[in-house]
């Protein structure tokens, strides 16, 4: 049976037609092939024919001729385009032409870098061309190997930056040879992780420059909204760019689908449960499908309902689906990804570890838990499906979120809108601190490191609190790392501090995994459910001195989600602009986070089962913030009357919310503060569709007023401290969101506001204290403010 017949059947069957919204068709288009100025050695034109590689496709050709003239490269192309060729073929030709030739390749992933050594190894170009990879689990006995002579290295970020230049000494002969720095899937590099990688390669060109060498840099990306400033902020150099994609795309089916309401309360069935149902009927029929989640906790979850599901139905099946995440052993991954792209495996339920380009085969369906947060990872993880020109079909199913649920109700925008912006920041001053010390250790840092690492200014900054803080040394116009220790390997790339909490079982001490110490509090709190390989934990105790979380294992049928009370400061603007009666600004916040409690909500439904109070320690940092003030006395003069009498309940829940305010101020405003309770909600959800980040990276806030301004304002601010792009995003693209921030609430079903629309995970007062119908009049009013003459 083809796949469009099996699409038909299933769309007749009664309880499927309520749950798909929409169904778009991707035509299959064919593809372009390229020329040559000159062609390639005739060891690597053999090795391409026996690999049934013919002709080369337009952006293969064209990256292939821009790298000989020289120039840095950033490439552009769909999933499943042969995007690798574009950067093996002149690193090959170069390595055959000239066997002194060493190129670094750098991938996000572990997976993808042994990935792309297979790749080399089905060449057939050994012992022409030596390559290995280099990463935490590569045995120490092959390591010198490898260093003394390997022409291609592949590895991660993280061991360039903890591995390999800080031992650069070791890596003289490669540094001094090296032509060619390859850095793989670009877009994942953004946030937290892109500015630190942004700095690592910086570190990585100052050295190289030390050892005499200038190596040209090949970047490869999914579709973004701006690859080259990308790729530049990336590299700090300039870049050619090539997003002309002349590979053949196969026929593919794209559902969106949306869980039925349950209740009185407009809530929504659990996605998970939905996902572990379709995945569960796909492999019964015979269709090899991976199913996308957006955390490591849902992956187990839809594994164990589906387990459940099969043991029912069909016993069998159930050793043919499997999970795939972060904390399983490296053979684990390996067997599974082998095991997948076999087809011995029918069903695999991932995190985002196997949105990369790590080939498992051409798979059948793709399945989405909840909208992957950008554009352009959904085109990424579309593209798993179809591989090797099959006809595949994509699933969406929503989360009961009101990013999910805007898209639900707005398939234009999913398929018409450009894709998102990556947003990086390498000059995040905690971020920028911290490779000023390892780039120090390397080698004392210069005055002619200012260019490389940042302006002047941010730089003699950055090196004045690291003197200050006695980490820094200056000797004779130079600086020294006096800190003592190994600094890099004090740096995690993946946060912004660098530093852990380990989360240990109680009874028998070992390790469970580890949590960045600034979510620490809210995700290893006293209370908290903490999900491991499908089994759940309790969190008994938590020591941030010791930066140690003790765990029990428990048999629950909940998880727990934290309260988070915030207050913040503006400490400077940047920049500024009027729109009609609307200010909008950016700049420097001053953020404090308090957790005051934690839900339990049930595992399946997703019902609050209980609330627990809680007090941890506050948190405080400084980071980037953008903002819309108002004059709010001119938004209740306009309601005219139409006040409503709020209860004792109502006014507390904005005392916690508002605590600034006093009781008397919040019962003639609390009309006021209930509607930018809720803008402030639906601004912060649609964040994530302009800006390409996840709904936590960015956190929201209002206050009655702002003593720099002497107004009301809603807050959109990062949650990494130094900041990392997604708020300056936010400030840009201010008017669109509010436009769709007033689309969302508008159009939802709800009378009262609910998960879909007004709801916010991170709400302290837990969701209480909102009300649809004065946040629809705020929104509106303010889109009718902004098109006033100042």
């Amino acid at each position: 049976m083809r796949l469009a017949e099996y699409l038909q059947m299933f769309l007749q069957n009664e309880e499927v037609r309520k749950r798909v919204v929409h169904v778009h068709l991707l035509e299959a288009t064919a593809g372009r092939a390229g020329t040559l100025s000159r062609p390639l050695p005739e060891p690597l034109e053999r090795a391409l024919r026996v690999q049934g590689v013919g002709v080369l496709y337009t952006h293969q050709a064209m990256a292939l001729e821009a790298v000989r003239r020289g120039e840095n490269v950033v490439v552009v192309s769909g999933t499943a385009s042969g995007k690798t060729l574009c950067y093996n073929l002149p690193v090959l030709e170069s390595v055959l032409t000239n066997p002194y030739t060493t190129a670094f390749y750098l991938f996000p992933t572990k997976a993808l870098a042994r990935d792309q050594q297979e790749k080399l190894n089905n060449l057939g170009l050994f012992p022409q061309v030596r390559f290995g990879v280099y990463d935490g689990d590569t045995p120490p006995q092959e390591r010198a190997a490898i260093r003394r002579g390997a022409h291609l290295v592949l590895t991660n970020p993280d061991m360039l930056h903890v591995g390999i230049l800080p031992h650069h000494s070791s890596w003289a002969r490669f540094l001094r040879q090296l032509r060619y720095v390859v850095v793989d899937e670009m877009h994942a590099y953004r946030g937290v992780f892109g500015s630190h990688v942004a700095l690592i390669l910086r570190r990585l060109r100052r050295l190289a420059e030390f050892y005499g060498a200038r190596p040209q840099f090949i970047l490869t990306s999914a579709t973004v909204g701006n690859p080259q400033e990308t790729a530049q902020t990336l590299t700090g150099l300039p870049c050619t760019l090539i997003q002309e994609d002349g590979s053949p795309r196969p026929r593919r089916y794209f559902v969106l689908w949306n869980p039925p309401l349950i209740g009185q309360n407009f809530e929504r069935l659990s996605t998970n449960v939905e996902s572990a149902a379709i995945l569960t009927a796909l492999a019964e029929a015979g269709w090899s499908t991976l199913v996308f989640t957006k955390a490591r906790v849902s992956t187990e979850l839809i594994l164990r309902y589906a387990h459940d599901l099969a043991e029912r139905r069909t016993p069998q099946l159930k050793e043919r689906l499997m999970s795939y995440r972060a904390g399983y052993t490296p053979e684990q991954r390996r067997e599974i990804e082998r095991r997948l792209f076999s087809g011995e495996l029918l069903g695999v339920v991932s995190t985002n570890a196997l949105e990369l380009g790590v080939d498992v085969g051409g798979l059948d369906v793709v399945v989405m838990a909840g909208y992957p947060g950008s554009i352009t990872s959904t085109w990424q993880q579309a593209g798993r499906a179809g591989r090797r020109d099959r006809e595949a079909m994509v699933i969406l199913v929503a989360q009961d979120d009101p990013l999910d649920q805007y898209l639900m109700r707005h398939p234009e925008y999913l398929f018409g809108q450009p894709v998102e912006k990556v947003r990086l920041n390498p000059t995040n001053l905690p971020i920028l601190k911290a490779h000023l010390c390892c780039a120090a250790y390397e080698k004392p840092l210069e005055p002619d490191d200012y260019a490389l690492f940042g302006d002047a200014e941010t730089c003699m900054s950055a090196i004045a609190e690291l003197m200050s803080e006695g980490r820094l040394g200056a000797r004779e116009g130079r600086w020294y790392y006096f800190g003592g220790g190994y600094p890099a390997g004090e740096v995690s790339i993946r946060t912004a501090s660098g530093e852990a909490v380990v989360i240990r079982e109680s009874l028998t001490g070992s390790e469970l995994g580890r949590v960045e110490m600034e979510r620490a509090y809210r995700t290893v709190h006293p209370g908290a459910i903490y999900l491991h390989q499908g089994e759940s934990y309790l969190i008994d105790s938590l020591d941030d001195v010791q930066r140690v979380a003790l765990a029990t294992p428990v048999w629950v049928d909940y998880y727990t989600e934290p309260l988070v009370q915030v207050q913040l400061q503006v400490l400077s603007t940047h920049s500024s602009r009027w729109m009609g009666a609307l200010e909008a600004g950016f700049g420097e916040v001053r953020v404090v986070e308090q957790v005051v409690g934690f839900r339990r909500k049930h595992l399946r439904s997703g019902e609050i089962i209980d609330v627990e109070p809680l007090q941890m320690p506050e948190q405080s940092y400084d980071t980037e913030g953008a903002w819309l003030t108002f004059d709010m006395l001119q938004f209740l003069r306009s309601l005219a009357g139409q006040f409503r009498q709020r209860g004792a309940a109502e006014l507390d829940i904005l005392a916690l919310l508002a605590r600034d305010v006093d009781r008397t101020t919040l019962v003639h405003t609390a009309d006021g503060m209930i509607a930018m309770h809720g803008a402030e909600h639906a601004l912060q959800a649609v964040v994530p569709l302009t800006c390409g980040c996840e709904r936590m990276d960015v956190g929201s806030h209002f206050s009655w007023l702002v003593p720099a301004f002497g107004r009301s304002a809603i807050f959109l601010y990062d949650t990494t401290a130094g900041g990392t792009g997604i708020s300056r995003g936010a400030y840009e693209e201010i008017e669109q969101l509010l436009q769709m921030a007033s689309a969302l609430v508008r159009e939802c079903p709800c009378r009262e506001g609910c998960p879909s629309c007004l709801h916010s995970p991170m709400c302290p007062a837990r969701n209480g204290g909102l009300d649809k119908r004065q946040t629809l009049l705020l929104l509106e009013w303010l889109q009718e403010q902004r098109e006033r003459a100042k």
